[in-house]
């Protein structure tokens, strides 16, 4: 079991890496200048996910 949850999450890394692969390539033959709104979105969803896992480790070494 455990087995098939390891090739499985290595066949889900395995996609994700070829998706930014294929995002690196798209950009460098079309160039373009990234908007801020995607990024201060991105951020933003970054700092929630941070707290989110640092509430969470708090309030489980409490427990």
């Amino acid at each position: 079991m455990k087995a098939k949850a390891a090739l499985f999450k290595g066949g889900i890394m395995a996609a994700f890496g070829l998706f930014v692969l294929g995002q690196v390539v798209y950009k460098m033959i079309f160039p373009q200048i990234p908007v801020f709104e995607a990024i201060g979105t991105h951020r933003f969803v970054g700092i929630c996910g941070k707290q989110c896992v640092f509430c969470f480790t708090l309030v489980a070494s409490i427990r």
